[in-house]
């Protein structure tokens, strides 16, 4: 119930909307937006040297980062609705679930939730604790007790419980049929979200680049009629002189019209489209700096969530689906392009234009060779970017203890160490690129030459009225070929940062521990009412209390390692080689249940040779074997209680001091008091408002003076003048 409620969070929470002044744009009409004399005044401007410093052009009601990120956040909010719709019926005795394909089983929702080690580990499951299991699994299914394939999901003392998939089972009524009143849990999905959030811009652009097309595609077929005209043949060849002059006019006319026409549409595409990736990049950093101050301690303590790989979320793999915005439309595009391109090839030459798309073909295994090569070393240097990151931020957090020490060349050593294997995989990107465009650029100037070989062997004869219009559809046909790799290059890699962040954006929020101060008090006035028959003037004489901590037993949770696994799990080139090959033939299977029988993943050869050499326990590179599976590591995160049977109360207004030896628990009750741990048995009760300062020098980007008097202008000087008089 408190995470259902905590869903619901109020609109508002990132506050009230800004006052917004319309931009330049906003004010401009349609003509100048398309020619963009919109700006003309502000370069003007700026050429004269009249352009204040700190300028800035105010930005669009729709492009401003509040109105992105509540857009986001509130259709994100629906989408994680969608995934908790069968929360309330987890433990629920009454909810009878049974299996879709066998009417007689039946059993009881425990867990929904996701299992790492899974075909999918983004795809929502459910676990059911079966009091009648269906005929299917009898013999055939290991049946579990909460913990599969090493990971913790749930408790199921009875041990017959199994994950499904939340579409093979169903609830069902009292009276025996089926209830359908309930959706089916979805997981929750960044890409809907920024097509229901970023998506205007994007269906605006498709008919620009619709025009820009027909305009681009149309110029081949004018270039025939001008070489036509020139030659003194074609249409034109019986006509009068009057009539020629006017049909070379309107060729003319007709190059203008498209070449000014095909700019416009390109540049006003390429500006939505780069306007439609900012928008979606401050969306995600929006989301993302709210579920960093309301992310659970359970889900923050895994090391896939570490605070270094929520910086390189923040840094690189938004960035990611910012870049791929810009080409999202090639998708349709470029296909239709080529399709164009080949029918009207084959009309002017015929079948050698199959040839051409015979070497088009040959070399795409190449590119896509080139391509794969590349997307693994992309995935390397985000896991070397996520080291090198989370070395650094821990140089930064214990910089004072380093330099107490002297520590400081070997902590940069090791920072250094991670940046030279990042440069690495950064050096092999870069060769790979070049090797990409080689290909890229090699491959067309063969196609051309071959092309017009077997035209002439052929017996036919290579006039101009063939061979410009010809060499103009052939450039046409290159772009395809070379947007289409790269295309689906950076749509792999926006994939792998799209899964980082919905791994991120799906983990629990904050369920705070602290209970209401007044309520505990009046729950403890109570019970001294119901015990004593004096307690009601006793309670009246007591002191006021910040908090009250009551017979509080307090926990942490630790990640460890999973060594036990059964199956190696799928990577993402293996999922999206599955999910493009899926309308090929194959038998399908009933979708079995997850196995609970755990097997040990032998380390390789290479791994024994790595332990050897560097005298580690573990190898942290990720291998892959034949089928694009991931040899990775995975975590569970388990309670640790750290504090037992506590009980304090903290008086209002007094100096409080909290006395204790080194490491016994001191600085945990006061995270205790803050809500950072989880309270496993007792009470925590404390005032709201509370802050806490840090042991730890903190300096203010400012003078001096301003970090004295904390930038209060009254009395200021005054305050400023007693501190130095004090210090000196």
């Amino acid at each position: 119930e408190q995470k259902r409620a905590l869903l619901h969070t109020p609109p508002n929470y990132f506050g009230p909307r800004p006052p917004h002044d319309p931009s330049m744009e906003e004010k401009a009409n349609p003509f100048s937006r398309v020619t963009y004399q919109w700006i003309g005044p502000m370069i003007r401007s700026s050429a004269a040297g009249d352009l204040p410093t700190g300028t800035v052009m105010p930005l669009s009601l729709e492009d401003k980062a509040h109105s992105l990120s509540t857009k986001f956040f509130n259709y994100f909010q629906g989408e994680r609705d969608k995934s908790h719709t069968w929360d309330a019926a987890i433990g629920s005795s009454g909810d009878v679930m049974r299996r879709k394909d066998d009417a007689n089983s039946r059993g009881v929702l425990v867990w929904v939730g996701y299992l790492q080690q899974s075909e999918d580990p983004s795809t929502l499951k459910v676990g059911i604790e079966w009091s009648k299991p269906p005929k299917a699994y009898a013999g055939n299914v290991r049946f579990t007790d909460g913990t599969v394939d090493g990971e913790h999901l749930f408790s199921c003392p009875s041990g017959r419980a199994t994950i499904e998939l939340p579409d093979s089972v169903c609830f069902v009524h009292s009276r025996g049929d089926d209830e359908t009143s309930r959706p089916t849990p979805r997981a929750p999905s960044v890409t809907r979200t920024l097509a229901y959030a970023c998506s205007r811009l994007f269906f605006i652009s498709s008919p620009v680049r619709v025009l820009y097309e027909a305009c681009y595609l149309s110029q081949p077929q004018i270039l025939e009629q001008f070489v036509y005209f020139i030659g003194g043949r074609g249409p034109s060849e019986h006509w009068t002189h009057e009539q020629k002059w006017l049909w070379g006019c309107f060729i003319a006319f007709m190059f203008l019209v498209t070449s000014v026409c095909a700019s416009l549409c390109f540049q006003k595409f390429f500006h939505m489209t780069m306007r439609n990736g900012l928008q979606a990049r401050s969306a995600l950093m929006g989301q993302l700096f709210h579920k960093a101050l309301t992310i659970s301690p359970k889900d923050a303590a895994h090391p896939e969530l570490s605070a270094g790989r929520v910086v390189n979320m923040m840094s690189s793999d938004v960035e990611r689906i910012n870049e791929a915005y810009g080409f999202l439309q090639y998708a349709w595009s470029a296909p239709l392009q080529l399709v164009i391109a080949v029918a009207l090839l084959y009309m002017k030459i015929g079948w050698v234009v199959f040839a051409s798309i015979a070497l088009t073909l040959f070399s795409v295994p190449l590119q896509g060779t080139i391509m794969k090569l590349q997307m693994t070393a992309r995935k390397n240097l985000s896991a070397a970017t996520d080291r090198r990151i989370k070395a650094t931020n821990e140089l930064f957090g214990a910089v004072r203890v380093i330099k107490f020490m002297g520590w400081e060349r070997s902590f940069v050593a090791a920072v250094l160490k991670y940046r030279d294997i990042e440069l690495g995989f950064l050096k092999k990107i870069q060769y790979f690129r070049v090797a990409s465009s080689l290909v890229v650029n090699a491959v067309p100037m063969l196609i051309n030459a071959c092309v017009f070989i077997l035209y002439h062997v052929t017996g036919h004869t290579l006039t101009p009225e063939v061979v410009f219009p010809v060499l103009a559809l052939l450039n046409i046909l290159r772009l395809p070929f070379m947007v289409i790799p790269w295309m689906f290059n950076l749509i792999v890699t926006s994939l792998v940062a799209v899964n980082r962040l919905n791994r991120f954006l799906n983990a629990d929020d904050l369920v705070s521990v602290i209970k209401e101060l007044d309520d505990e008090i009046a729950q403890q006035r109570a019970a001294a009412e119901a015990a004593n028959a004096d307690g009601a003037a006793q309670a009246e004489e007591e002191e006021p209390v910040s908090a009250v901590v009551t017979n509080a037993s307090l926990a942490a949770y630790q990640a460890v390692e999973i060594k036990e696994r059964r199956h190696k799990v799928p990577g993402l080139a293996a999922r999206i080689k599955g999910a493009i090959c899926c309308c090929l033939p194959s038998k399908k299977k009933q979708p079995e249940p997850e196995s609970a029988e755990p097997t040990t993943v032998a380390p390789d050869a290479d791994d024994d040779k790595d332990k050897k050499k560097d005298g580690k326990k573990g190898d942290d590179k990720k291998k892959k074997n034949a089928g694009g599976a991931e040899d990775k590591t995975f975590h569970t995160v388990l309670e640790k209680e750290l504090l037992h049977d506590v009980s304090a109360t903290i008086p209002k207004g007094k100096f409080t001091v909290v006395v204790g030896s080194t490491g016994s628990g001191k600085t945990l009750f006061l995270e205790a008091l803050l809500g950072h741990l989880t309270v496993t048995r007792g009470a925590i009760a404390a005032d709201p408002s509370m802050a806490y300062v840090p042991q730890q020098a903190w300096i203010m980007n400012g003078t001096v003076e301003d970090n004295v008097v904390f930038f209060n202008d009254e009395r200021s000087k005054e305050r400023f003048n007693a501190a130095a008089k004090a210090c000196c």
